[in-house]
């Protein structure tokens, strides 16, 4: 007998499945017979679980690491008052579970799996999971679940907003007074003491919330925000767990008293992490090219350029040079 752990971090790049653009998105567990389900995440199309499910004494077939095993299979659905909406489903085999002797033992990263509905590629969104095999050999495994939160740091996120442009018209009505609202959805590891009175590390969702100051300048649907914000976070020390900014339009109607979601988007936080060397891409330079091109170049050409520093300035240096040449000699 084994016992078996699912482990379910988080999901990306849902399907919208509700007319804000948005999904109250759950998942249903299956394996061996027995069947599960997460909380509801509220709008949202990157919800995060962090949530164990243990499946204790059961009998699997070992035969070549686990070939013939039935796989875990999970089911994608929104939440909706008449009738939840399939969305589409998933499967681990436990050739790729995550084999440990003991329950507390150290795990490995997760990894990404796709979601499809009827063959694979017909679906939209990803899963992050990993499933955990432990020999019993006649133990009595502990139940007792410990956090998966992945460890975090301290950090700020700059935003710099510019402006909103094309805003179309929300139920059937221009834009009156919009801004937008950002949100950082993350878990972080507290220890608290369970029923038993054990200190145990557990999970707890927090959020980070900033949004700019209402703007109709120099129109409602093509708002100017202008506004630099700073926003404190914590952040994964792996990018592999990162959760991506969401990034709310909204409008202000009837003096505040609605405020609906008028469109959304997110930011991608895997490649914006400075300590993840591995997935980590520095932000883009204004700079002048360097070379042959740069004789035919002018005071407006610029090209993008993922340069270190020194060469940046090496390169910008010896343009302007040649530049100034260039005036001088049509002086």
């Amino acid at each position: 007998p084994h016992q078996v752990r699912v482990h379910v971090y988080q999901c990306r790049n849902l399907p919208a499945a509700d007319s804000n653009g948005l999904t109250d998105p759950f998942l249903e567990i299956n394996f061996m017979g027995k069947k599960v389900k997460t909380v509801v995440e509220k709008k949202t199309l990157f919800p995060c679980y962090y949530t164990t499910f243990v499946f204790d004494n059961v009998t699997i077939p070992q035969l070549e690491n686990y070939l013939y095993a039935p796989q875990v299979t999970y089911h994608l659905y929104d939440q909706d008052f008449e009738k939840n909406q399939y969305l589409g489903m998933c499967s681990y085999p436990l050739t790729d579970g995550i084999q440990t002797a003991e329950v507390n033992d150290e795990l490995s990263d997760p990894k990404w799996i796709d979601f499809f509905k009827e063959v694979q590629g017909d679906g939209q969104g990803s899963l992050l999971t990993s499933v955990q095999l432990i020999a019993t050999n006649g133990r009595n495994l502990s139940l007792e679940v410990q956090s998966i939160v992945p460890e975090t740091r301290d950090a700020v996120v700059e935003f710099i907003v510019i402006g909103i442009r094309d805003l179309a018209p929300f139920n059937f009505q221009p834009m009156q007074y919009p801004y937008i609202d950002i949100e950082l959805a993350t878990f972080e590891s507290v220890r608290k003491t369970n029923k038993k009175g054990v200190n145990v590390m557990t999970a707890v969702k927090r959020k980070y919330k900033c949004s700019t100051k209402p703007s109709k300048h120099p129109d409602p649907a093509n708002p100017n925000f202008l506004e630099r914000i700073l926003l404190p976070v914590t952040l994964p020390l792996n990018s592999l767990f990162s959760t991506p900014l969401q990034i709310n339009a909204r409008d202000t109607r009837l003096g505040g008293y609605l405020i609906p979601v008028v469109g959304v988007c997110q930011i991608d936080l895997t490649t914006k992490i400075p300590w993840c060397p591995l997935t980590y891409k520095p932000p883009q330079t204004d700079v002048f090219k360097k070379g042959s091109d740069a004789r035919d170049a002018t005071d407006g050409d610029v090209i993008k350029s993922n340069m270190e520093p020194s060469e940046i300035d090496q390169n910008g240096i010896e343009l302007q040079r040649e530049l100034a040449k260039r005036s001088d000699l049509m002086q």
